[in-house]
């Protein structure tokens, strides 16, 4: 009898010590990395790279895809650590924190450069920041691009009882004494170079918080994709607890310390409003944070543009941003736009610059300059405008907003479907293209002009073999530019070409298959290029694809596309796939497929919410393509929607 009690008594025990366990291990919740943007140097040793979080311990970390060589994911602690063994291209890696209670997930991207590079853009999750006497502070986390940071200083001081760790910039500490608002600068630098930024800290008795925002108050997201860190801001008292409602979509965690969104969601979600607030002792303060999440390969509606637009340019800014400009409204060439707006796809908003182009534009190309005294301003070139403005380019300033023009006159007018493609010393070529209506094809097609942006002149770049109307150009691995295909006369070509900056010289090289214009042209990982689609000398729509090995300079045929496409774009993503998206087929299709260059298969993707023929595709740091604009007939405001595809 009493054997009998001491076994009941056991089992249950043990059952609650087991039922105990389960009830109190919480998911981990906001896993977050020091250093969310690494570069690092091969063959040098990296800065440890820490991870924190929110909600339960993590137990188990794990990491796909693995690491670049020489790199190592402590599975227990999370720390990064190593040597780089050899250059690697930046790739995003998704990092997993497990218990038995769940786990969280986190994105963080890496380079491996050949050498040392010096940091840049350095950053705080929190500044200025009002602190609070005898709290111990939420650990004020750096964030840096270029070379990872191998040491660290602060100067004046921090205010006592503040810690600057020296080897991981990371502020924190309990502060003793009550201070005013000063400004700090923290040093961050390598054996390449250094980097500052002002940090404004202030020690007060308990106040509420003053403001609350986030880096993304839109946030469009794949299921099963893991979602890059979104951080929250806030200014006066400090917050130290942070709360959410309605609940994250199952996947994603708030961290309740920092406020940082992240994870990798596992269910689709319409575009919903979630409310953050943050709190202290003396108050309150909350933002909105606006959240989809779609199955991959589709493509999600975006905020509409200011105007409806076709034929106009895109470009990608230093900052992420995205510059959209001029354009037509129906497609008629009778209202061509000189305005210009930009998206931010950190908000999902587009915003008018300070001023128009100089003259209205459309059929035009724009290119972000890379060198030069004008760095990072866009270059508005040839389109339709009157004869003397079309030779002249347009220049953006994305500090001021505002257009100027640039000085120097092309010889040519490039009226429309020319190609502009930047080399790698950062002058631009500009070749062929048609001259004004009527007259379609002309000496135009055979000119090429070269654009300097270090001395703001252009100048001749040489005769090709051919005129040149609807085709591609193609920078490709070692320097040169191939030029592939379209209209000679009124019938599509055949002939390609390869232009060699060094020398200024035209050359001709291997035939395509198939002739064929108004295709697109991609540069693969590999060096070869993937043109698919078009026209061929019957006007007839294509579906073909082929290859060109600029070793061999020959062209092989491939699987064609599933549907024909033409005056398509074509887009290399990140994952090693490469989109096929808008045109003029009908002008009713809104097809989309994908060629997958490791098995060089062609599937269909999700199909664009309207026909994006005359609309620009842009791919987004995040991986992402915005489509803006159409031709659209009078009367339809369709011409300035936009979508996002979500790979």
């Amino acid at each position: 009898m009493i054997r009998f009690f001491l076994l009941i008594f056991s089992t249950a025990f043990l059952m609650a010590a087991c039922g105990s366990d389960m009830q109190t291990v919480a998911a981990p919740a906001g896993l977050h990395y020091t250093t969310l943007n690494a570069s690092y140097a091969a063959n040098q040793p990296v800065v440890p790279n820490t991870p924190a979080s929110s909600g339960g311990p993590i137990a188990l970390y794990a990491v796909t895809p693995a690491l670049p060589p020489g790199l190592t994911l402590d599975a227990t602690s999370g720390i990064i650590s190593g040597t780089p063994a050899q250059p690697t291209a930046r790739a995003i890696y998704t990092i997993t924190g497990s218990n038995k209670g769940g786990s969280a997930t986190t994105a963080i991207t890496i380079t491996v450069t050949s050498g040392e590079t010096a940091p840049a853009n350095l950053s705080y999750d929190a500044t200025p920041v009002s602190y609070e006497l005898g709290e111990a502070i939420t650990p004020n986390l750096p964030h840096s691009e270029g070379g990872a940071i191998t040491a660290w200083s602060v100067t004046p001081e921090l205010p006592p009882g503040l810690q600057l760790d020296a080897a991981t910039g990371v502020i924190s500490g309990t502060p003793s004494i009550v201070t005013t608002a000063t400004t700090y600068t923290v040093s961050g630098s390598n054996g390449a170079g250094s980097v500052s930024t002002a940090l404004v800290i202030a020690v007060a008795l308990p106040v509420p918080p003053a403001s609350l925002a986030y880096a993304q108050s839109w946030v469009l997201g794949g299921e099963g994709r893991v979602l890059l860190t979104n951080s929250a801001q806030s200014s006066g008292g400090a917050i130290r607890r942070f709360s959410v409602t309605p609940a994250l979509p199952a996947g994603l965690s708030l961290n309740t310390r920092s406020g940082e969104i992240s994870g990798t969601p596992t269910e689709t979600v319409s575009r919903t409003m979630y409310t953050v607030t943050g709190a202290n002792a003396a108050g309150s303060v909350s933002a909105p944070v606006s959240l989809e999440v779609v199955k991959p390969g589709t493509w999600a509606q975006g905020n509409p543009m200011n105007e409806a637009r076709v034929s106009h340019s895109a470009t990608l800014l230093a900052d992420g941003k995205v510059l959209v400009a001029g354009g037509d409204l129906y497609g008629t060439w009778g209202q061509v736009r000189s305005s210009a707006e930009i998206y931010d796809p950190a908000h999902g908003t587009w915003t008018e610059t300070a001023g128009p182009m100089n003259v209205p534009r459309a059929m035009h190309d724009a290119m972000r300059l890379k060198t030069g005294p004008h760095a990072d301003a866009v270059l508005a070139i040839g389109g339709i405008a009157t004869q003397l403005q079309s030779k002249q380019s347009d220049r953006y300033d994305p500090l001021s907003g505002t257009w100027t023009w640039s000085t120097s006159l092309m010889s040519e007018m490039h009226v429309n479907n020319q190609t502009t493609t930047e080399l790698d010393d950062g002058t631009i070529l500009v070749v062929g293209g048609s001259l004004p209506p009527p007259k379609i094809f002309g000496p135009a097609g055979l000119v090429t002009e070269r654009y300097d942006p270090v001395s703001d002149t252009w100048a001749a770049a040489g005769t090709m073999q051919s005129a040149h109307v609807s085709h591609t150009a193609t920078l490709l691995h070692d320097g040169t530019v191939l030029v592939a295909g379209g209209q000679q006369t009124i019938t599509s070509s055949s002939t390609t070409e390869r232009y060699n900056p060094q020398t200024g010289m035209w050359n001709t090289t291997g035939e395509l298959v198939e002739p064929r214009s108004v295709h697109s042209a991609t540069l693969l990982p590999d060096g070869k290029v993937l043109v698919a689609g078009g026209t061929n000398l019957a006007g007839v729509t294509l579906n073909s694809a082929e290859l060109y090995d600029p070793d061999t300079g020959m062209w092989s045929a491939i699987k064609p596309m599933n549907v024909m496409h033409r005056d398509h774009v074509a887009l290399l993503l990140p994952n090693a796939q490469v989109l096929v998206a808008g045109g003029d087929t009908l002008r009713t299709d809104r097809t989309t497929e994908l060629y997958d260059i490791k098995t060089g298969e062609w599937t269909m993707a999700g199909l664009t919410h309207t026909n994006r023929f005359g609309a620009t595709f842009t791919l987004l740091p995040n991986g992402q393509v915005l489509a803006a604009g159409r031709i659209s007939d009078s009367g339809d405001t369709d011409g300035a929607t936009t979508e996002l595809f979500v790979p």
